[in-house]
């Protein structure tokens, strides 16, 4: 698991994910922020096929984006693997360069929000995701850039059709304005392909779910 924070939080006492995820676990509270974080809804295209521009709960700039049913591909060795509803966003298919993002509304006295984000490495009848390309994924002031780096193992050898979680963490109010916890501003939290083959590829990271929770990092230590 990989996790990365907005630097202003550094400041603050808080638990660290990546090496407590049960204490951290304990901070987060309320719904899922996020909407259609598996991309299930309004899907009905049948296991191996794909739709596009159908994606409720997101926007996005450039090319309508992909999301496919899985499994897809040739062999079934090289089936993604998805969690939960077995849809997953394609972040470069047909053709890619593709944004997608929604505003998320944390709740009253969150401190800050965790972000959680499901991502598999594809591998698809021997077309695979871009060594070149990362997936650049945002919340608030944070940021992280997913790369073929973070699916090898300890030899080197890519994870193929996996998927493997990251995640988040940023404010959701103003530190300097501590009323500022009774209404937290909107949060965007976008997700993108960047880097060479990102506009032209077929085959992208595939993003099998996304959910995010207000949480009260700055204010709880384990």
């Amino acid at each position: 698991m990989s996790s990365i924070y907005d630097p202003f939080m550094s400041n603050f006492p808080s638990v660290d994910p990546s090496t407590d995820p049960a204490g951290y676990a304990q901070q987060a509270f309320g719904p899922d922020l996020i909407k259609n974080g598996n991309f299930a809804q309004n899907q009905t295209n049948p296991p191996g096929t794909w739709s596009t521009g159908n994606i409720p709960g997101w926007n996005w700039t450039g090319p309508a984006p992909e999301v496919i049913h899985g499994p897809y591909g040739g062999d079934p060795a090289h089936h993604i693997s998805p969690l939960g509803s077995g849809f997953f966003f394609d972040s470069e298919a047909s053709p890619g360069n593709t944004k997608i993002f929604q505003t998320i509304q944390p709740l009253p006295l969150a401190a800050g929000v965790h972000e959680t984000i499901q991502v598999a490495f594809e591998n698809i009848g021997g077309q695979t995701t871009s060594i070149h390309d990362v997936l650049h994924v945002t919340l608030g002031n944070a940021s992280l850039d997913i790369s073929v780096n973070d699916f090898k193992d300890a030899q080197g050898h890519i994870d193929y059709n996996h998927t493997h979680q990251f995640t988040l963490d940023t404010y959701a109010f103003n530190p300097l304005d501590p009323s500022s916890i009774l209404h937290p501003a909107p949060i965007v939290t976008t997700i993108q392909e960047i880097g060479p083959d990102a506009a032209h590829g077929n085959v992208g990271f595939a993003v099998t779910g996304v959910s995010a929770h207000s949480d009260l990092i700055p204010f709880l230590t384990v």
